[in-house]
């Protein structure tokens, strides 16, 4: 569970990301879920995006991701959900 500090940081660390992972009108799908995990892997930070077409809510994919991959949520603004796991070979560590 992240502090109220740590999510303060990586909310403005992941203001200037561009989103990585997107989901869209087919929902979350094999390839989303193996597209996030690697970024996941790679940049410990990721920001999601939901399209218009998406068939699913911002926050159930939230849920599903930090349920079925043991991160945390940092934030969830309109259709874009910011994402954290630690992994000492990513990117952004805090």
């Amino acid at each position: 569970m992240l502090s109220n500090d740590k999510k303060k940081q990586l909310r403005s660390l992941a203001h200037d990301e561009k989103a990585i992972v997107q989901i869209g009108k087919h929902g979350i799908t094999d390839t989303v879920l193996e597209s996030f995990e690697n970024a996941l892997l790679k940049h410990n930070l990721v920001k999601v995006s939901l399209q218009k077409t998406a068939p699913i809510t911002a926050q159930e994919v939230a849920d599903k991701l930090s349920e079925d991959f043991s991160c945390d949520v940092v934030s969830i603004v309109g259709r874009v959900i910011v994402v954290y796991r630690y992994n000492k070979g990513g990117r952004i560590v805090v």
